[in-house]
């Protein structure tokens, strides 16, 4: 990645590996690969995403938490051990999609739960900067966010703009976005 002008990466801090069990945070294999891009100069876009089984609503990692303070105590714990290292933490991928968040309820629960975890992150990393998860069903998505409270509980809009590269109107597409 280094050789190949590589500055950034967008990571995953899986909460199933982290804290596979209540109470037990095993940070081994991130401390490895934080350690390896930072040694590298490369800098880290870190993803606080997806439920562990004993703590999700569904039994799976797409469905939002059963209790929202389970999942901020795990959030706290992640930026707390990597603060020195890591400044930019998004929270969820496209909670927008039933892919990535079940129930759907219009951002309603993410929304909630954005706000509790940027509260919390902000007192341990004032300096972190957040980014609510990646927002993949365009302009209702970013309504329904703003409707929802969430406004303030982000540093910066992520957006997960899909289009095909090789379609020539490509930039005046993502430019009218």
């Amino acid at each position: 990645m280094k050789e190949a002008g590589v500055g950034w990466v967008r990571m995953d801090f899986l909460w199933s590996d982290i804290e596979p069990k209540s109470g037990q945070f095993e940070f081994a294999k991130y401390d490895y690969i934080v350690n390896l891009l930072n040694k590298n100069n490369i800098q880290i876009l870190g993803l606080l995403d997806y439920s562990v089984d004993w703590a999700s609503s569904c039994g799976k990692w797409n469905c939002s938490p059963t209790d929202n303070q389970l999942f901020v105590h795990y959030a706290v714990k992640v930026v707390g051990r990597y603060k020195n290292s890591i400044k930019f933490w998004e929270i969820w991928n496209e909670p927008d999609s039933h892919i990535y968040w079940q129930d759907q309820d219009g951002l309603k629960s993410y929304s909630i739960l954005l706000q509790y975890v940027y509260s919390a992150l902000k007192k341990i990393d004032p300096d972190c900067k957040i980014l609510n998860g990646g927002l993949s069903n365009g302009l209702s998505s970013i309504n329904r966010l703003y409707e929802r409270g969430a406004k303030d509980y982000f540093d910066i809009l992520n957006i997960h703009f899909f289009e095909n590269p090789l379609n020539l109107h490509t930039i005046k597409a993502v430019a009218a976005y």
